[in-house]
């Protein structure tokens, strides 16, 4: 491998963590839009690179692999989060239930099911609990100003884009 090739692999990698460290986070997997075109572009590209230049063929390839390790890890990070948060609030929403159950009306705030301020947002992020309506609602995992909302009447989740 020449200095050349190593240097091109190197600074894969390191755009590549970029993204990772960029996306990772709650609410910033919509930024993959910005990074979807080009990616789109970019890898046909490099592959039409591969199989016309065969000295290339090994270095390219490595290239495309550690763009679609990236990506795939995003996804990966994004969907276990939206999995936990879903799990847990589906926990808040079922003692919510059986509040309702017991008392015959629902809790006024979550503190009478034993769940904290704190709790509900270490649990869901930003989350809101309306007792008048009644509804659970957090925010997307994957995207700001999105929400997903528990209509307790309907009794299931709903995606409330912004």
């Amino acid at each position: 491998m020449t200095q050349d090739q190593k240097k091109k692999v190197r600074n894969t990698l390191i755009t590549a963590a970029l993204f990772v460290l960029l996306l990772a986070p709650p609410h910033a997997g919509f930024m993959i839009i910005f990074f979807g075109l080009p990616l789109a572009i970019w890898i046909p590209v490099t592959l039409t690179k591969a199989f016309s230049r065969p000295e290339s063929k090994a270095i390219q390839f490595t290239r495309v692999a550690i763009w679609v390790v990236a990506v795939c890890l995003v996804g990966v990070i994004h969907y276990a989060r939206h999995v936990i948060v879903r799990n847990d609030a589906n926990q808040i929403v079922a003692g919510i239930k059986a509040y309702r159950t017991k008392n015959g009306h629902y809790p006024e705030t979550l503190s009478e099911i034993g769940i904290s301020n704190e709790e509900l947002k270490n649990r869901l992020g930003l989350s809101y609990y309306n007792s008048e309506k009644p509804n659970l609602s957090y925010a997307a995992t994957f995207i700001v100003f999105d929400t997903y909302d528990f209509d307790f009447m309907k009794d299931a989740w709903e995606f409330r884009p912004d």
